[in-house]
């Protein structure tokens, strides 16, 4: 499943932003580091970001080059997966998949306070994913 090209604010249906409690259109946001655009969407006490990454594999993650703790995790969808997060940052959790050679999907996360509205970080993240890969998969 490749993503080049594919707009990210429109990864999620209208049905899948209410689900969410997400009121608008998501805002593009340039994410230089791995060279691409994502989308960001904020919902009362929390944020979600998707960013499809076509620069790089998921590896740059598994190799032990980045700062932050990748685990591993449950597919999503079929598709590998692993959950990243950074020790002093409590409030955030990132998943990232495995869609294809050399591209990743990265489903973040961001609580106010974790568990505020009963959603753990990596439980939202997890399930920002799942429902963008969904509708990737057509």
């Amino acid at each position: 499943m490749r993503l080049d090209g594919e707009d990210p604010c429109a990864l999620l249906t209208a049905g899948q932003l209410a689900e969410f409690g997400i009121a608008g259109a998501g805002k593009p946001i340039p994410v230089k580091v791995y060279e691409t655009t994502g989308c960001s969407w904020t919902a009362t006490g929390a944020g979600y970001r998707l960013i499809p990454v076509p620069t790089e594999g998921i590896e740059a993650w598994t190799g032990g080059e980045r700062a932050a703790k990748p685990t591993e995790t449950g597919p999503v969808l079929g598709f590998p997966a692993i959950t990243v997060t950074v020790p002093s940052d409590t409030a955030s959790c990132d998943v990232m998949v495995d869609m294809a050679e050399g591209q990743y999907l990265v489903a973040s996360f961001t609580g106010a306070g974790a568990g505020d509205q009963g959603t753990e970080p990596c439980d939202g993240a997890r399930r920002l994913a799942e429902a963008a890969v969904h509708n990737l998969l057509g």
